[in-house]
């Protein structure tokens, strides 16, 4: 993801690149940090090695290129299930309600099996209708319930997911430098263990010597299976910890 220069009071940064995604800066030729790494790779290099601070961000678009396998198609019968709860969800009382959060998980849990997840669009969509049907002081476990599913948790926002979604399943895009591979997502990792339950069994061991990536995947995945709401969890296999 390209980055944008700093707005000091010797360079400001005006114009869009390009790219019509980012700013230019006097820094890179009047482009964007990305453009100007596309177009002049040496150049950038020794910018990049004389600054020491500067990194680039993923772009939107190689994001997309590492979940694309995980995301769900929007003709997919499970996803289409889901939809017609939800318009139909406000019409129906309270009890109906219940009933249609519970055919929801299912649902889920079917998506899961398919090694597929939401966007953060479609699980907000899920999170604000539903929103309160666990009671008021169970809200967190569906907003945790809801943030595991989420392949694009770059996209999160509290308004969309919730704070507790935004706040520890959320997470800024990521720089190149840092992170060579995204995360696996909760429900990813979960189907991962479940085809090889040694891979958290070492991560348990070995915790010290994981990677940023190994450690952050773990603990997600530990914070989703032990706060999401019990009927879920009735409905998957968990592993013990």
């Amino acid at each position: 993801m390209n980055l944008l220069a700093p707005n000091t009071k010797k360079e400001e940064i005006s114009n869009l690149c390009n790219c019509n995604i980012y700013y230019t800066s006097s820094l890179f030729n009047n482009l964007c940090s990305g453009c100007f790494a596309d177009k002049y790779p040496i150049e950038y290099n020794k910018i990049i090695k004389k600054g020491g601070a500067l990194k680039i961000k993923y772009k939107l678009k190689e994001l997309d290129e590492q979940i694309k396998e995980y995301k769900i198609s929007e003709r997919n019968g499970f996803l289409r299930g889901i939809e017609l709860i939800l318009n139909n969800y406000n019409k129906v009382n309270k009890e109906q309600q219940k009933i249609a959060y519970n055919n929801i998980c299912k649902l889920l849990n079917q998506i899961i099996k398919l090694n597929k997840g939401l966007t953060t669009e479609q699980a907000g969509k899920i999170y604000n209708i539903c929103k309160g049907i666990l009671g008021n002081n169970k809200d967190w476990k569906l907003q945790h319930l809801i943030a595991g599913f989420v392949i694009d948790p770059w996209n999160i926002t509290s308004n969309e997911c919730g704070s507790i979604s935004f706040c520890y399943y959320g997470y800024n895009i990521p720089y190149k430098e840092d992170i060579t591979n995204i995360q696996l997502i909760p429900v990813i990792y979960h189907n991962a263990i479940q085809k090889n339950p040694t891979i958290f069994n070492k991560a348990t061991f070995r915790y010290n010597k994981l990677n940023d990536i190994e450690r952050g995947q773990y603990e997600r995945y530990k914070l989703w299976i032990s706060n999401m709401p019990i009927e879920f969890k009735n409905m998957i296999k968990v592993v013990q910890f």
